[in-house]
């Protein structure tokens, strides 16, 4: 019995060691989120595998009297696991908004209901326990929310009704890059890849200009209605 303790053990061991070389910690090149998934079930099945173990081996712990042992390494694994699996999940789930989101038209999108889906996600991250947020994959998932809800007021001001052409060529010679506002690829995908959102202060300055300019506007017609077709005014312009 004791041998089989000590043989338990190291698988317990290994386990652990296995889990946290091999879990899906961070996001890269290699692991998205059906590896993250396989991994997870993977371990998932080891671990099952081993609490089974755990339970036919207290047969022989009760004939000798063997006072059950706590192995703190493979509730860890089973706690770390969870977690893991319930980061993914969230990330899965934004990852299939924003593949829905990013082919939408940028002049169709749906702004105010975007950033409050954004910001359920951000509440529900705030969930995570103190560890989980020392892992990759939570500070992937955290600055991906975080620079889509930064990039919503910058689409607003793209949007303004008072943005003409000269703006948006301003803009393109801001980023040095061409493309056309009103085509039907130019959607939110587009945007991020130009990136467009990094030129926050740029956009704010051209929208601010353009709605003085757009009021400076709407003035001069008024003016210009006055003079020209106020049956009232007997305006003789000199």
């Amino acid at each position: 019995m004791d041998h089989s303790i000590e043989d338990f053990k190291k698988e317990v061991q290994e386990n652990k060691r296995n889990f946290q070389q091999q879990a899906p910690y961070a996001v890269d090149k290699n692991m998205d989120n059906s590896k993250a998934f396989e991994k997870l079930m993977e371990f998932k099945a080891s671990t099952k595998e081993l609490r089974e173990k755990e339970d036919e081996m207290k047969f022989g712990l009760d004939i000798f009297e063997i006072e059950p042992i706590n192995y703190h390494e493979l509730a860890l694994v089973e706690k770390e696991m969870a977690q893991l699996l319930e980061i993914w999940t969230v990330k899965q789930e934004w990852d299939s908004e924003w593949d829905q989101w990013k082919v939408v038209f940028f002049y169709e999108l749906k702004i105010e209901d975007m950033d409050d889906r954004a910001v359920e996600f951000q509440e529900k991250i705030k969930t995570f326990e103190k560890e989980v947020r020392q892992w990759g994959v939570f500070d992937f998932l955290k600055n991906k929310i975080d620079q889509f809800r930064t990039a919503m007021p910058l689409i607003s001001d793209l949007r303004d009704e008072a943005m003409r052409e000269r703006h948006w060529k301003e803009l393109k010679f801001e980023v040095k890059e061409e493309f056309d506002e009103n085509a039907p690829e130019f959607s939110l995908e587009k945007i991020f890849e130009l990136g467009l959102n990094n030129h926050g202060e740029k956009i704010n300055e051209l929208a601010d200009n353009a709605r003085k300019e757009l009021k400076i506007e709407i003035q001069l017609e008024e003016i210009r209605r006055i003079w020209e077709d106020d049956p009232i005014a007997d305006l003789e312009i000199k």
